[in-house]
């Protein structure tokens, strides 16, 4: 990801149907019911956010990296009684979803990361028209 890339486009309604198929908890939920029966199969980091107070300061930088992690839950062949992956799960903030295939679970985490692009980028625009109308009340 460059540090200035531009998002143009909007998430369109099926992908905003499928972001909106999670269950939300908090961290330390997330942690008690998933970690120890579930791999960690990648986490990425998918963009940087300053810290709240932070926000309006120009001069710092951001500091708090934002990741996509998908886990695997361990399971058991019943006939080969190898090792397995059940299914998957794709944790993002206090979200997490729940996939049968990795295919389906690497688009939930694409679709995370345009997310994150898009409110970033409108987030920047935001706090651009404040500082554009800061600058204008004070000027006049």
């Amino acid at each position: 990801m460059k540090k200035n890339q531009k998002v143009t486009t909007e998430l369109t309604q099926n992908e905003k149907k499928l972001l909106g198929k999670c269950l939300r908890m908090h961290e330390w939920h997330f942690e008690e019911l998933f970690t120890d029966s579930c791999s960690l199969i990648s986490s990425d980091v998918i963009g940087w956010e300053k810290e709240i107070n932070d926000v309006y300061d120009d001069s710092k930088e951001p500091t708090r990296a934002v990741t996509v992690c998908v886990y695997g839950l361990n399971s058991v062949n019943s006939l080969s009684k190898k090792p397995v992956i059940a299914n998957f799960f794709i944790h993002y903030s206090c979200r997490v979803y729940q996939e049968w295939h990795i295919e389906k679970a690497i688009k939930i985490k694409e679709l995370i990361t345009k997310e994150f692009l898009i409110k970033q980028q409108k987030e920047k625009e935001r706090i651009s028209r404040i500082k554009r109308n800061l600058m204008s009340i004070k000027a006049a």
